[in-house]
């Protein structure tokens, strides 16, 4: 959005409007297969990495230990969503 000015760069704005479409059709197809609770999490903390990240390589953002720190954060919550916790079994002697 930073390079889109206001919308007035239109290429950018286009790129801009696509990118949320694209995200939205996502959104969507994985509500279908997955909890609403954990995806919504998963997405807004996963959104929330992917935008510092950007902002720290692309527009120069200033990298503090604090800033560092909660994106580990957010990515060891992201991994513990995933993990639910459940453990492969084996079954010995069955199918």
């Amino acid at each position: 959005m930073k390079y889109a000015d206001g919308f007035s760069n239109l290429w950018a704005s286009g790129i801009v409007m696509a990118s949320y479409a694209l995200a939205v059709t996502f959104y969507i197809l994985l509500t279908k297969k997955h909890e609403l609770g954990t995806i919504n999490a998963l997405w807004s903390g996963g959104g929330t990495v992917i935008i510092a990240v950007i902002g720290i390589t692309l527009f120069n953002e200033e990298t503090t230990l604090a800033k560092l720190i909660g994106i580990s954060l957010i990515i060891a919550g992201i991994y513990g969503l995933n993990s639910n916790g459940h453990r492969s079994r084996r079954v010995i002697g069955g199918e």
